[in-house]
């Protein structure tokens, strides 16, 4: 469903399927981001899973009570 030769028609059609607007890719990034340093991964790691060398913010953002909170 989410093909890599066309990325831009695939997020449509998530986007489509979901029900969803508004949502842009780097918005999942973020989240997914978050709830991997809010479990605990480092800075480096979420870097790595992400392909992402700026993924500190992400770390500093599971360290926020509300996040842990959800």
């Amino acid at each position: 469903m989410f093909g890599f030769d066309r990325p831009k028609d695939s997020w449509v059609r998530v986007l489509k399927h979901s029900g969803l607007t508004g949502l842009r890719p780097h918005d999942v990034r973020r989240s997914v981001g978050s709830w991997l340093g809010a479990a605990g991964l480092t800075s480096n790691q979420v870097g790595a899973l992400l392909n992402h060398n700026t993924s500190k913010v992400y770390v500093q953002l599971g360290d926020d009570e509300a996040t842990k909170a959800l």
